[in-house]
């Protein structure tokens, strides 16, 4: 595959830092209402409300119409509460089904964050749709790091901190973009509650860095780089067996 050519953020940024917050509630709670009251503080605060499933259960193991009346309710659910509908979606887990892109593109989500394989966003032509294909760094997750490696905060902070001095160094010539996931009843306890900010404050101390929503990155590439690199879907070998991931977004 041909090198990609260097895009260009806004106010020409070297890198797009996106903190994302997996608003979950599970397993004992699965099913009840998304907190109302808290999401409309959160989209009052200028935040993005994405969205996973309606409950927490994996796409993978649903039929076609079975998913999408599960993302039909999800969509409307958000709708109802907040104003506007989901501009993304992520699967649980990260495990979508082979259905997943073409669903979440009929019901008019913007971009979806599953895929694994790219430094930068892309456009991924389902049918006569386009979704944006936003990474979500599975491997900077604080769910994935703390339940499968065992690693202590201030670890972990290092590695985020690694991660973005890498995509910094390589920004200046070619612009990249990290996205993660950080769960609230783990960072948002004060022991990892303070890494996440020493590491926003150590991105902030660098010019040049741009701290974006999902669908605002999504909205800029849509308006500037739709053509840039396209893949149809389906555009990986299979979906029939779940990778061994994690999950993400700010999601109800």
């Amino acid at each position: 595959m041909p090198r990609r050519s260097p895009i260009q953020w806004p106010d020409g940024a070297r890198i797009a830092v996106i903190p994302c917050v997996a608003f979950e509630t599970w397993p004992d709670d699965v099913g009840t209402p998304i907190h109302p009251e808290t999401m409309r503080e959160i989209k009052a605060g200028g935040h993005e409300i994405a969205s996973e499933s309606y409950i927490h259960d994996y796409s993978y193991m649903k039929g076609r119409e079975e998913e999408r009346a599960d993302l039909e309710k999800t969509v409307d659910a958000i709708r109802r509460v907040t104003g506007e509908p989901p501009p993304g979606f992520l699967s649980v887990g990260v495990r979508p089904s082979e259905h997943t892109p073409e669903l979440a593109a009929e019901l008019g989500y913007v971009y979806w964050a599953d895929l694994q394989h790219k430094d930068l966003p892309y456009t991924l032509r389902v049918g006569h749709r386009d979704l944006v294909v936003i990474d979500y760094l599975f491997a900077l997750n604080d769910y994935n790091t703390n339940a499968e490696s065992g690693r202590a905060p201030r670890e972990l902070l290092q590695i985020w901190k690694d991660t973005f001095d890498v995509f910094y160094a390589e920004g200046a010539p070619s612009p990249k973009m990290m996205a993660w996931g950080l769960h609230p009843f783990l960072s948002g306890r004060p022991y990892r509650a303070a890494i996440l900010q020493e590491f926003i404050r150590y991105a902030k101390g660098h010019p040049g860095v741009w701290f974006p929503r999902c669908v605002d990155v999504a909205r800029w590439w849509l308006l500037k780089y739709r053509d840039h690199h396209v893949e149809t879907w389906p555009n990986c070998l299979s979906m029939t067996t779940p990778p061994i991931v994690s999950k993400f977004s700010v999601a109800g």
